[in-house]
């Protein structure tokens, strides 16, 4: 950053990010939704007109849609301000805990350089550019998970109040997006390992409390308004579209090739079936129970999917069937966002692993942030912008991994018996599903 201090190269990062976003929030138009924004905008909407939260979705993003339309405006173009300001908090969360995960480190390079790197790659990524214009739960998900791993990481010795506040995060977290149920119970597990000499246990245990509080409260709202213990009505369906006889996004890795009926469904959108909660609940469990195998290679396929490139960014010029995936405009946006990705989860990883050696706290938080993000998603349907939460903390150990070789490489090289798997798994995700993406396209 020229002669910038690196404490103060930050808001220059936060500068550019705030230029980038705002230039694209200039360019989508007032009544464009995308992706699933219209049906959280019309949540917010009937929250604020009869008082009642519906059971669709979890809680948090509609809420926070409903109160920032009573306390501002409730036109999405103006809401979807908020989400820009979300996301350049989300920049400084970056540059925050880079700085605390390469301090100490001998590299005087890296510990000057790898947090306003760090943030600068996140400021651009387009993904997060892409979420940051609509109002759907990425953004706010990726705030709550970098936010509670920032306050798990700060002074030690580790406070309770800290535990409770991080936990408590992280049950907001789980009310934003539910399929991140296990991040409460693996940072609860890094709180009693990191802990595990000064009262870990007792920590542990404030951490779960804390977390699954929020869940609870809300398991009870929806006992006393709709006569359900739910958290959202959608699961049901989600764990029976992925496990039936037909599954529409099933990325067989041994035969990645889109079926006749997959094809079809791209082209027609897959067929509608009119069954109960209780029903679709039961087909699936019971298809599981009857087809172990075929779950645990669909729940394969499911993982490989969470860590392919990601599509989403289309939204911004009007989304697939606008654009298409093959026009100049479609090609140029997935063509920078899998450089950009292959940057974050190849660079990311070795990050991970290489750095995991230095048994530092805040990398035993974020490595467990993102194992217990992953569980829910094989169970039921997965999403390539499902890995979104954490990307922001694979983006930033991939900025320190460059900044310190070849310190990092010759860590990597010895502890290759993790990382060397894990990179032949992204390799061959990858492969199958540009293979599934080219043939389920093809008519």
């Amino acid at each position: 950053m020229g002669g910038v201090a690196p404490r103060k190269a930050v808001y220059w990062v936060v500068g550019v990010a705030a230029a980038v976003r705002l230039a694209v929030w200039f360019t989508i138009p007032d009544g464009y939704f995308a992706s699933d924004e219209n049906s959280y905008y019309s949540e917010a909407l009937r929250f604020i007109d009869s008082g009642v939260l519906g059971t669709f979705w979890p809680p948090v993003t509609p809420v926070l849609i409903a109160l920032l339309s009573l306390a501002a405006s409730s036109e999405p173009h103006v809401l979807r301000l908020f989400w820009i300001g979300l996301s350049l908090v989300n920049v400084w969360l970056v540059f925050g805990l880079a700085r605390r995960a390469v301090h100490g480190h001998p590299s005087s390079v890296l510990r000057a350089h790898a947090p306003w790197l760090a943030a600068l790659a996140y400021a651009l990524y387009l993904p997060a550019i892409s979420f940051s214009q609509f109002l759907t739960s990425e953004t706010p998900a990726a705030f709550l998970l970098l936010a509670s791993i920032y306050v798990l990481s700060g002074r030690s010795p580790l406070r309770v109040s800290a535990v409770a506040l991080s936990g408590a995060l992280v049950g907001l977290l789980i009310l934003t997006r539910t399929n991140l149920l296990f991040v409460s119970v693996a940072q609860a597990a890094a709180v009693f390992w990191v802990h595990r000499q000064e009262g870990g246990r007792k920590l542990a245990v404030c951490f779960l409390v804390a977390s699954l509080s929020p869940l609870a409260g809300y398991l009870g709202y929806n006992v006393v308004a709709h006569g359900e213990l739910v958290l959202t009505s959608n699961a049901p369906y989600n764990l029976y579209i992925g496990n039936r006889e037909h599954y529409t996004e099933d990325l067989n890795l041994l035969a990645p090739a889109a079926t006749p009926a997959q094809i079809r469904d791209r082209a027609r959108g897959p067929a509608k079936e009119t069954l109960s909660d209780e029903e679709m609940q039961s087909r699936a469990l019971r298809y599981i129970a009857e087809h172990p195998l075929l779950f645990a290679r669909r729940a394969l396929g499911r993982l490989a999917r969470v860590i392919v490139p990601k599509t989403s960014q289309l939204q911004m010029v009007g989304g697939e069937r606008a654009v298409g995936v093959f026009s100049p405009v479609g090609l140029a946006l997935l063509s920078v966002t899998g450089a950009q990705y292959a940057f974050v989860l190849f660079l990311g990883t070795a990050g991970y692993v290489s750095f995991s050696r230095t048994r530092r706290p805040i990398h035993t938080y974020c490595i467990a942030a993102t194992l217990g993000a992953l569980p829910m998603c094989i169970v039921a349907i997965s999403k390539p912008r499902y890995s979104f939460p954490f990307d922001s903390l694979m983006t930033l150990y991939a900025a320190a991994f460059v900044l310190a070789l070849p310190t990092e490489l010759d860590a990597l090289r010895k502890r290759k018996l993790w990382y060397v798997p894990l990179a032949v798994f992204y390799l061959w995700s990858w492969s199958a599903w540009i293979i599934f993406s080219f043939t389920s396209r093809s008519s």
